[in-house]
């Protein structure tokens, strides 16, 4: 199989121009990649391994941004198909609105005004 125009290896990859140029998002679920996946719009499938990433895909899940996340120990090659497909294809339309919808909202939040709001509310009380 010639991968020349489907897999390319690097050291690192800003996400804000890798996620501009991808129609979904397939990765571990961390806290920083599901952020900025689901800030660009993009349908998304999980596949957790440790920590906060099974936390994640289940949020991700509920809110019908991803199909079933899979944990890497159960991902073999039957179920990452099956979801791949769809992610990309069966229900992509529902993923992708969804997403985008997320992702106007994320955008339009300003997190770090509230963060202070919040501190400056404690600090007070």
């Amino acid at each position: 199989v010639n991968t020349d125009h489907i897999l390319y290896l690097t050291q690192n990859i800003p996400h804000d121009w890798l996620f501009s140029n991808m129609s979904a998002a397939i990765h571990h679920g961390g806290a920083g990649t599901t952020h900025a996946s689901l800030r660009h719009g993009l349908p998304t499938l999980i596949l957790p391994f440790a920590a906060d990433q099974p936390f994640n895909g289940d949020r991700v899940l509920i809110n019908k941004l991803e199909p079933r996340p899979i944990p890497i120990r159960q991902t073999n090659v039957k179920n990452l198909t099956k979801a791949i497909r769809d992610l990309i294809s069966d229900n992509y339309t529902t993923y992708e609105m969804n997403a985008k919808k997320t992702g106007e909202l994320m955008r339009n939040e300003d997190g770090l005004d509230h963060c202070i709001r919040l501190i400056e509310a404690e600090l007070v009380a």
